[in-house]
């Protein structure tokens, strides 16, 4: 009996975990996309009306892109105004507005990219998604060593 009841403590203790590790991994990248979309929002106030763009503006939206780690792409009526990620367009080639995450194979790992589609263009913002082992596997792999170990110490203890 004591047996049986190890085992559903400790499943129960591992599916909380897990729930716990997705709700963390979850939230983080909420607000991962919600950098991203007010990022965006930022490009589209200030150079939707622009059909091109000054050396400043290109300095400027090159900096910023190298300091926070997206790539940029903007086009107005067919043509590219601006753009540090051609090969990233090229994989995804859907129009439309909103937000998506997907494998890259140019960046070799996950993307998170918002969409806006404008009146006459549209702007593309997309940002690396550098976990490589999310928190919901971190969570459940900490926390069933430490399960473990407290189930030692509790057999020894009975023993």
């Amino acid at each position: 009996m004591k047996t049986r009841r190890k085992a559903v403590t400790v499943l129960v203790f591992l599916l909380i975990a897990f729930l716990i590790g997705f709700w963390m991994d979850r939230a983080a990248q909420r607000t991962i996309e919600e950098f991203a979309m007010k990022t965006l929002e930022v490009y589209i106030q200030r150079y939707s009306d622009q059909d091109t763009l000054s050396v400043e503006d290109v300095a400027q939206i090159d900096e910023d892109s190298r300091m926070h780690g997206y790539y940029l792409y903007m086009r107005k009526e067919g043509e590219v105004i601006y753009s540090n990620a051609m090969e990233l367009v090229r994989e995804t080639p859907s129009p439309g507005t909103g937000v998506s995450v997907y494998r890259s194979k140019h960046l070799g790992g996950r993307v998170l990219l918002v969409r806006s589609e404008l009146g006459r263009g549209s702007m593309r913002l997309y940002l690396p998604l550098q976990v490589d082992w999310p928190i919901s596997l971190w969570i459940p792999a900490v926390s069933t060593i430490l399960l473990l170990v407290f189930i030692r110490e509790y057999v020894e203890e009975s023993a």
